[in-house]
C-alpha cells in the first residue's frame, strides 16, 4: 500500500497522456490505487505476458524486482524504471544467485533512488553510474497536509493536548504502553500497525491498569485504542504529537512524514533503517525529536505537550522540511517522457 500510495501523485501526471494500470501484491494496494484500474499481481508468465502485451513503459517502485516481469520487459523492449529506488534485505538475496541480480537490475532504462546514500548501494550492487539519477523521493508527494476530520470525531476534548502512537509493532507494545502510563493528564491514541495483534496489546493495557476504550465504545476513557481500518491519517491530523512506531524495537520504522506533513511534530526510536535520510532530515530540521526508550519517550511527549508554544514551533519545522523536499515526481515523470 505503501508503495502505490506513493506512486499515485505520478501516476496522475502520467494519466494527462497515458492509460494507467496499478499491480499491486496485496489487497490493500489494489484497494490504494484509488481512480486508477488495478489487479492483484503475480509473477508468473501468462500474467506478466498480458500485463506487458500493450505497455509503453514499465514503472515499479521501491525494491519490488519481480524475475519474470523483468525478464519480460526487456526481452519485449518495455523500457522499466524503478523509482523511490531503495536496497533492502530483500534486494541483497538476490545476491546469492550470481549474476541474477545484475540480469534484473539490467531491465531498468534508468534507477531514480529516493536519496543519494541508496543511489551509492545501487551503484555498488554493479548498476552504472550513468543509469543511476538522484530525483528525490516520491513520498513527500503524497503526503496530504491537511484532513478534515475534527478531535471529537474520536471522541476526545479540544483542550487537553493530544499525543498519537501510530503503527505501533508487537514488539513495542510493552514500551509504548509504559510511556502511556507514565503520560497521565494527556489524551493518548494508540494505533497498532496490524489489528489482528490487538488482543497483545490490550493485554499489556490491562496488565498496566491503564482503562481505555476501542474505536467503537463510546466510553469517555483518555486512553483510546484504534481497532479500525484507515483511519491514522486523520487522527494524526488532530493530534498535538506524534510518535510513529516500528522504531523502538528494530522494525526499520513506518512512515514518519504522514504527521509531519500535517505539522505535528513527531518522536521516533532509534531504528529508523528504511528511511535514514527522511529521520536525519526531519530531525535536523528541529521538526522531530529521537528516543532510545520509553523513559525518554514519556519524558519528551511529557515535555512537549505542556509546552504549546515549542509544540507550534516544532510542527512548523516538520511541515516546512517536507514542504521543501515535494517536487519529485514531476522531476521523474519529465525525465521518463524524455526516454520513452
Amino acid at each position: 500500500m505503501g508503495e502505490v500510495n506513493a506512486l499515485l501523485p505520478l501516476a496522475r501526471l502520467f494519466a494527462e497522456s497515458f492509460q494507467i494500470l496499478f499491480t499491486s501484491g496485496t489487497p490493500a494496494g489494489v484497494r490504494a490505487a484509488g481512480e486508477f484500474p488495478s489487479l492483484r499481481f503475480s509473477d508468473n508468465p501468462g500474467f506478466v505476458r498480458r500485463g506487458l502485451s500493450s505497455a509503453t513503459a514499465l514503472v515499479i517502485a521501491e525494491s519490488e524486482l519481480w524475475p519474470n516481469l523483468l525478464m519480460t520487459a526487456k526481452s519485449m523492449g518495455v523500457p522499466a524504471f524503478l523509482v523511490n529506488a531503495r536496497v533492502n534485505k530483500g534486494t541483497k538475496r538476490w545476491l546469492a544467485l550470481k549474476g541474477f541480480l545484475s540480469e534484473m537490475l539490467s531491465a531498468f532504462r534508468e534507477i531514480y533512488p529516493k536519496d543519494e546514500r541508496e543511489a551509492e548501494k545501487i551503484i555498488g550492487l554493479g548498476v552504472a553510474r550513468e543509469r543511476v539519477v538522484c530525483l528525490g523521493g516520491l513520498k513527500f508527494d503524497g503526503l496530504s497536509d491537511s484532513y478534515s476530520a475534527r478531535r471529537e470525531d474520536f471522541g476526545f476534548s479540544v483542550d487537553i493536548p493530544l499525543i498519537v502512537f501510530g503503527s505501533v509493532r508487537s514488539g513495542e507494545f510493552k514500551q509504548v504502553v509504559e510511556a502511556v502510563t507514565a503520560l497521565r493528564g494527556f489524551q493518548v491514541a494508540v494505533a497498532p500497525r496490524h489489528t489482528n495483534r490487538l488482543g497483545k496489546l490490550l493485554r499489556e493495557m490491562r496488565k498496566r491498569g491503564i482503562p481505555f476504550r476501542l474505536r467503537r465504545d463510546s466510553g469517555k476513557e483518555r486512553v483510546l485504542v484504534l481497532d479500525t481500518v484507515g483511519e491514522l491519517r486523520a487522527i494524526y491530523s488532530v493530534s498535538d504529537l506524534a510518535f510513529v512506531g516500528g522504531t523502538l524495537a528494530a522494525y526499520g520504522g513506518h512512515n514518519i512524514l504522514e504527521p509531519a506533513a500535517m505539522g505535528v511534530p513527531v518522536i521516533i526510536g532509534p531504528h529508523y533503517e528504511n528511511q535514514v535520510s527522511e529521520a536525519e532530515g526531519l530531525l535536523s530540521a528541529g521538526g522531530g525529536l529521537l528516543v532510545l526508550g520509553p523513559a525518554e519517550l514519556a519524558e519528551a511527549a511529557r515535555r512537549i505537550l505542556s509546552d504549546e508554544r515549542a509544540r507550534r514551533e516544532m510542527g512548523k519545522r516538520a511541515r516546512e522540511f517536507v514542504e521543501e523536499n515535494r517536487g519529485a515526481s514531476k522531476r521523474i515523470h519529465r525525465r521518463i517522457l524524455e526516454l520513452i
